[in-house]
């Protein structure tokens, strides 16, 4: 004997598949940016190779730039333009969260000009009264926007990159 469904079995599966989605759509959701996340925190980490290969060819003394530019058309010295020939590929620059940023003005992170020019044996990064000069502390680039909820990407000068929260770690 052949049953068909009844108007209420058919609305009691439609409701069950709705209240499914409704749970797994968040978690999802949360899966999606921490592996955008992970995007970027790889090529912070790619741009940090680049930049150990620059510091090699300049006796270990940092760029001198600005911390980023309004317009890949303004002709100032930035992290893209003095690290690209160091890198494998300059997509690197584009953070995965970034939709318009990187197009602008030709990257998603921003530079720590309170770095420029300073050997790396004697980095120092002061902030207020707080003074960094252990590698694993001092910031070297940064996500340009809060893309994280609160939080962003750095890469220290030690080579290791995380995201944080808006406050010094």
């Amino acid at each position: 004997m052949s049953r068909a469904f009844t108007l209420l079995e058919l609305l009691v599966a439609i409701a069950i598949l709705a209240i499914l989605v409704a749970i797994s759509v968040p978690g999802a959701l949360a899966v999606f940016k921490r592996v955008h996340s992970a995007g970027c925190l790889d090529n912070l980490r790619s741009i940090g190779v680049g930049l150990n290969l620059y510091l090699a060819d300049h006796d270990q003394r940092m760029p001198d730039l600005h911390g980023s530019r309004s317009s890949i058309h303004d002709d100032v010295p930035v992290i893209d333009d003095i690290l690209t020939p160091y890198l494998q590929k300059s997509s690197v620059f584009r953070c995965p969260f970034d939709s318009e940023v990187a197009s602008l003005t030709g990257t998603s992170y921003s530079w720590n000009t309170f770095l420029n020019k300073q050997t790396v044996a004697s980095l120092k990064f002061v902030l207020g009264s707080w003074v960094f000069d252990r590698p694993s502390d001092i910031p070297i680039l940064n996500d340009k926007k809060d893309w994280h909820a609160g939080r962003k990407n750095f890469l220290y000068a030690d080579g290791s990159a995380g995201n944080h929260p808006l406050t010094p770690r």
